[in-house]
């Protein structure tokens, strides 16, 4: 199951929800800051998780905005939660963005991943995605990253794949585009290797692998737009959010326009996909071609 001490959740869940009983209650930042004799700057700062607040100043604001006292000590509760450091932390090359990616993905009920060039991380193998790093580092940082780096990101993914099997509270659905399964990275026998695993992969639980065959001349520029992975998150106090990672840098799309055009693209594209039986077998007829 998802960590219920998962710092970066709960502090999004507390602010959230402060933030929605105050709106509920009829009150303004200035009457909530009332309540604290605190500035309103500060107020706003604990409702966009920039602070984490005290569990008595909790219990306060909450209780202002009449909350009962399950509810209180609820949020009194998440405030310990939001100082607890993530198992990324100890991990240098874990940045503020892919803290709080690793946090909502193990957060999340559902996970949706289209790719368009190459296999997602977490089925990826250490060899293909050492390889793959090593390129993609190279290009983003414009010098070869050292082998200590690209080894801590390894062990990263694999702590990620590892608590994703540990669970059985989410769906992951994942839409391959055939491009992914024809580039080669790290060789043939890196290849052989990496689509083996995949197709083992197919066998968890938890996955819905699908293979997105070559797409029809109208429809060929839509499927090249950017990868991205859909989180839905079971928060009701934090929205669904789209992570995308690409050139630009890594960023989140969590307002309701963007997050439904791209639950509307994945339902398009995941209608056109092979069903797992013959994608399993795309996969296999790709093996056998390394």
């Amino acid at each position: 199951m998802s960590d219920p001490t998962n710092p970066v959740v709960s502090r999004a869940e507390l602010s959230g929800r402060l933030r929605q009983l105050r709106v509920q209650a009829g009150q303004t930042l200035e009457d909530a800051a009332d309540v604290l004799e605190v500035s309103a700057a500060t107020v706003s700062r604990i409702e966009t998780g920039q602070r984490v607040p005290r569990a008595r100043d909790v219990r306060e604001l909450a209780r202002a905005f009449g909350a009962d006292e399950a509810e209180v000590e609820r949020l009194a509760g998440l405030v310990q939660r939001s100082r607890e450091p993530g198992w990324w932390e100890k991990y240098s090359e874990v940045d503020d963005d892919y803290a709080r990616f690793i946090a909502y993905e193990e957060a999340a009920t559902g996970i949706d991943q289209f790719e368009v060039i190459s296999i997602p991380a977490l089925l990826q193998t250490a060899d293909y995605g050492r390889d793959y790093l090593n390129k993609l580092l190279d290009l983003y940082n414009q010098k070869r990253p050292s082998a200590a780096q690209v080894t801590q990101r390894i062990q990263i993914r694999g702590v990620r794949q590892e608590h994703l099997l540990a669970r059985s509270d989410v769906r992951f659905r994942v839409i391959l585009r055939e491009e992914c399964l024809a580039l080669e990275v790290g060789g043939p026998q890196v290849m052989r290797a990496q689509l083996s695993f995949l197709l083992e992969a197919t066998r968890w639980p938890v996955l819905d692998l699908r293979v997105l065959p070559k797409l029809p001349a109208s429809e060929s520029l839509l499927g090249a737009l950017s990868a991205f992975t859909l989180l839905r998150l079971p928060q009701v106090q934090i929205s669904d959010v789209v992570y995308m990672d690409n050139l630009q840098g890594q960023f989140f799309l969590e307002e309701e326009g963007p997050v439904q055009r791209h639950e509307h693209f994945f339902k398009h594209f995941w209608g056109q996909t092979l069903d797992p039986d013959r994608s399993k077998a795309f996969i296999a007829a790709k093996l056998r071609e390394f």
